[in-house]
């Protein structure tokens, strides 16, 4: 990056160095949450998958590089943003594989075909729990100030196939109101898994998969963060990694 470029982004390379993402130094950057949802996608690799909200398009370059899906849509209402996950679709060799549409995803839901495939990071809080940033990117990627969580899963429910699968990162407190939601919109959890930031501790998010068939829930083994103070479990360090991407990369996986 050179001159005004390298005043607003920072350039941060991830899965050894496989992966380069352009981010805000000032606004919206993304968190733990893009290779913990990354690495739950489940591995569908002919499909043509759909994110909603994807910023900087993090979720969707990891989903790629793991080999999750064939191609993706990208979909994010915040224009800078829309702006960086093109580049960065470029910047990777995805441009061909990765479609970024900008526009409110509730706006456009008719005009899109059935998915086999869903995945989002949605805005975490409900209006009225927690302070608003200051700062509008980072206002409307954490706060139901433009998605509100029975909106999205209302939006979802009519998106998905038949046999279409979606997958979401949500703090732990909501993962009743999401299970509640989805039983009213025929939506049923099929696998799940609660993370903690350490072992002992209780769960923080959860990562839940929502298909159309009720049925058993495959209860996952917690994904715990840290091992200790400041180190990362073995599991993240692998999340991180991006293990599963060198596996494709060398074909054995």
């Amino acid at each position: 990056m050179e001159g005004h470029d390298a005043d607003q982004f920072t350039r941060d390379h991830f899965f050894r160095g496989k992966l380069t993402v352009l981010q805000p130094r000032r606004g919206y950057r993304f968190s733990l949450d893009a290779p913990m949802l990354a690495g739950f996608l489940p591995l569908m690799p002919t499909t043509a998958a759909l994110e909603v909200g994807t910023g900087c398009g993090i979720i969707s370059l990891m989903g790629l590089a793991l080999g999750r899906f064939r191609s993706v849509r990208a979909i994010e209402v915040q224009p800078r943003l829309c702006d960086l996950a093109v580049r960065n679709a470029g910047l990777n060799g995805y441009d061909e594989r990765m479609q970024v549409i900008c526009g409110d995803f509730l706006s456009m839901r008719d005009g899109l075909e059935p998915q086999a495939l869903v995945f989002s990071n949605p805005p975490y809080f409900p209006l009225g729990r927690g302070r608003l940033s200051a700062v509008e990117e980072v206002r409307d990627a954490r706060f139901e100030t433009r998605l509100s969580l029975a909106d999205f899963m209302e939006a979802l429910a009519s998106l998905l196939s038949g046999e279409g699968k979606a997958c979401l990162i949500l703090p732990a407190l909501r993962e009743k109101e999401l299970m509640d939601l989805g039983v009213q919109l025929g939506l049923f959890p099929r696998r799940l898994r609660r993370v903690h930031s350490f072992a002992h501790d209780k769960p923080g998010r959860f990562l839940v998969q929502l298909e159309r068939h009720r049925g058993d829930i495959d209860l996952l083994p917690p994904l715990v963060v840290f091992r200790s103070e400041g180190e990362y479990s073995r599991e993240m360090e692998s999340l991180l990694s991006g293990r599963d991407y060198d596996k494709q990369d060398s074909g054995t996986g």
